[in-house]
């Protein structure tokens, strides 16, 4: 619609057109508006450069101006125009809103956060500019591109309720929030602070807080708190707020000390101290035990021919397929690719055991001379306790093959914590599953008591585990130590039972088992909701847990709740049992157990009258993740021949073949040919709808061509 002299000036003041920047722009303006949004925005601002050279930096010329360079990515001339805005209206949201965008562009997320908390303080009256909307989001965006997400989702919360309509677009990015595979179960809670309490004398003080919140003001309800909480300290409620309140706008600095020092309140149950500590674990901003380099040492070769005769014939190095191109991207690809062993490899699986299997502590490559540089060995490992021994070693290996000392360059850093708990094995052909079921759990048990108990915390006051748990008073933390243990999404050591002995093996209280019935209204955790006595909730409020568990792929929770949903045989019209006993058999480790379960699956699913092909791909993909290759091309076949068009089949072939580049576009057929491929975080259900998920729009990092130690 055109612009006319009596609507609301461009330039946000509240006035009309008329009577603020005047009557005399108005066509420049309907022209300036239309250029831009036709799809012409050098045009727009080359029209505006025009208009300000004959009317003068009006506002309303200068608040479009700054809009369209922002979009154009032409940050600093946006700069320029909206520092002349605002040099004439300091005190006018839209500057500060315009700021705040400005620091998007730039990458500077806590700047973003302040110049939108001004643009929040500078809004008078009772209506907030529907334009205030895209700012959070924006915002928000940056701070779920920086791993930020309880401020992103603040952000993108109140972004959305700002909406005036729903915004399919900004929900899929608030439920993103809640996905993030890698994140920690601790941020996919929506946490909230609490209502004013009516039994309190600081009640309608803290009511402020509750208003501010409620109009976006962030940092003013933060600033309430804090008055609040030197007028009446350690009050629960007010301290719990301060550490939400610091998460919100993403006080880095603050919101571990803030978490914890809720944890230590006497008032807060011990469920509550754990769950925060175990948040300010999360948020803290200094790595808890030390760091290790991982180094790149480069050695001269004098005889390459020695040097590679060595290689093949040595026990201590294990052959790799060679690489394509070079992984340092500095020339010609690697000659040869060996792992470094810690040990010579047993060969007789028999013969194996936890003290003389053979463990990858690094990879060698081999370069041959080029045009610039000599012929080179390259070691990459960590340097870790073991760094000096295996260096002897190597250099004990190869010695007259290589000249000089080693030159180091430093491609990363791990925790100590991650080099302790990470191991690859190099094992023996014909080792049974029960022999290595046996060594995997003797192996968890060992790195978890002889080795993490043992690495020295910053939180523990520079002691470890094993030290902290005899000199007392260290509960919570270590509680919080080992949750974070429990939650870890590599499964070679977040085996509940491995971490349960390691809570009796120090004297640490296990969890206690939470009774639905004794819960208030407030919403349990997702952390929580794992220890939760699942055969005393209700049918509703086990359904609704079942979907939460679903959104958000909280594995723990499902791995208990599928089993009680199993035992409902009423509830099968509202989940069916095949779509349960399917998932039960993808969240199980036990192979045997999985393939029993997928069969039980299928057996439901034709008693039924339910098609079958979903878990024929289910177990296509179970099979090639366990590298069981021998039913992979009887299976397939009968996939595509009998069952690709039920619901649901081609997508999910497409995407299992996809995932392990087997997908053959010149072969496939053209319904397979125009399906979008996008591996999903979260659950797999066979229930799912046939479309991509949707993604976040942050680009997860490539996968690295080079082996780290620790990356297994």
């Amino acid at each position: 619609m055109d612009i006319d002299v009596y609507q609301h000036c461009p330039c946000h003041s509240g006035k009309k057109i008329k009577f603020c920047c005047g009557k005399d722009v108005v066509n420049d303006l309907n022209e300036i508006v239309a250029k831009n949004k036709g799809g012409q925005p050098l045009a727009a601002l080359s029209q505006l450069e025009r208009v300000i050279e004959k009317h003068g930096p009006l506002n309303c010329l200068l608040t479009i101006q700054t809009h369209i360079l922002i979009s154009q990515g032409e940050i600093e001339k946006a700069k320029a125009s909206n520092d002349l805005y605002m040099q004439a209206n300091p005190d006018q949201p839209i500057g500060h809103q315009h700021q705040a965008l400005i620091a998007v562009a730039e990458g500077d997320s806590k700047q973003a956060v302040e110049f939108l908390q001004d643009t929040m303080d500078a809004i008078t009256g009772n209506q907030i500019p529907l334009t205030v909307a895209h700012a959070f989001r924006m915002v928000g965006l940056l701070l779920f591109s920086e791993g930020q997400v309880l401020a992103a989702r603040a952000h993108l919360q109140f972004a959305n309720i700002l909406k005036d309509q729903a915004d399919e677009e900004l929900q899929r990015m608030l439920y993103e929030t809640f996905r993030i595979p890698e994140a920690s179960i601790l941020l996919k809670h929506d946490y909230r602070i609490a209502q004013p309490p009516e039994d309190k004398e600081w009640g309608p003080k803290y009511a402020n807080v509750i208003r501010a919140m409620d109009r976006g003001q962030f940092r003013k309800a933060l600033q309430f708190l804090h008055r609040l909480d030197k007028l009446y300290p350690d009050e629960k409620i007010v301290v719990h707020a301060i550490a939400v309140l610091n998460s919100f706008l993403g006080n880095v600095e603050s919101m571990a000390d803030s978490w914890r020092r809720y944890s230590k309140l006497e008032s807060v149950s011990t469920w509550d101290a754990i769950e925060a500590e175990a948040l300010a674990q999360v948020f803290a901003t200094e790595p808890m035990t030390d760091l290790f380099d991982i180094v790149r040492t480069t050695y001269e070769i004098s005889d390459f021919e020695l040097v590679s005769e060595t290689a093949v014939s040595s026990p201590r190095l294990s052959a790799l397929a060679p690489l394509e191109t070079d992984p340092f991207e500095e020339g010609p690809a690697p000659r040869a690719c060996y792992y470094f062993l810690d040990r010579a490899r047993v060969e007789n699986a028999e013969d194996l055991t936890l003290e003389n299997v053979s463990s990858v502590t690094g990879e060698i490559l081999l370069y041959g001379k080029q045009t610039d540089r000599p012929a080179r060995l390259e070691w990459i490992t960590t340097r870790n306790k073991e760094f000096n021994g295996l260096a002897r070693d190597l250099v004990d290996i190869f010695k007259d093959g290589i000249a000089g000392d080693g030159r180091d360059t430093i491609l990363g850093t791990t925790t100590e914590v991650a080099d302790v708990l990470s191991w690859n094995w190099q094992l023996p052909q014909g080792i049974t599953k029960e022999k290595h079921t046996e060594l995997m759990d003797e192996q968890r048990r060992g790195l978890l008591y002889d080795g993490w108990a043992g690495i020295q915390f910053s939180i523990l006051d520079g002691m470890s585990p094993r030290d902290a748990a005899q000199n007392g008073g260290y509960e919570i933390q270590l509680s919080a130590l080992i949750l974070h243990l429990e939650q870890s999404p590599d499964a070679q050591v977040s085996d509940r039972s491995a971490v349960t002995g390691l809570r009796d093996q120090l004297g640490v209280s296990q969890l206690p088992s939470i009774d639905p019935n004794e819960l208030d209204d407030a919403a349990i955790s997702p952390l929580r909701q794992q220890y939760l006595e699942f055969e005393k909730l209700t049918d509703d409020h086990l359904l609704q847990l079942h979907a939460e568990a679903m959104a958000i792929a909280n594995i723990a929770v499902l791995q208990k709740l599928i089993p009680e949903l199993l035992n409902r045989e009423h509830l099968n019209e509202r989940v069916p049992r095949d779509v349960s006993l399917s998932m039960l058999a993808q969240l199980t480790e036990d192979e045997e157990k999985a393939f029993a379960l997928l069969q039980q699956a299928k057996t439901e699913a034709k008693e039924a009258g339910r098609p079958l092909g979903i878990y024929l791909v289910q177990e296509l993909e179970m099979r090639m993740v366990r590298g069981m290759t021998d039913k992979l091309p009887g299976l397939l076949q009968r996939i595509q021949a009998h069952h690709l068009r039920e619901p649901n089949v081609e997508f999910q072939l497409t995407r299992v073949l996809s995932r392990f580049g087997l997908l053959d576009r010149q072969s496939a057929g053209p319904e397979m040919e125009t399906v979008a491929v996008e591996d999903s975080s979260g659950v797999w259900t066979p229930d799912q709808e046939g479309t991509a998920p949707a993604q976040s729009g942050v680009e997860e990092p490539a996968t690295s061509k080079l082996w780290l130690p620790g990356s297994d």
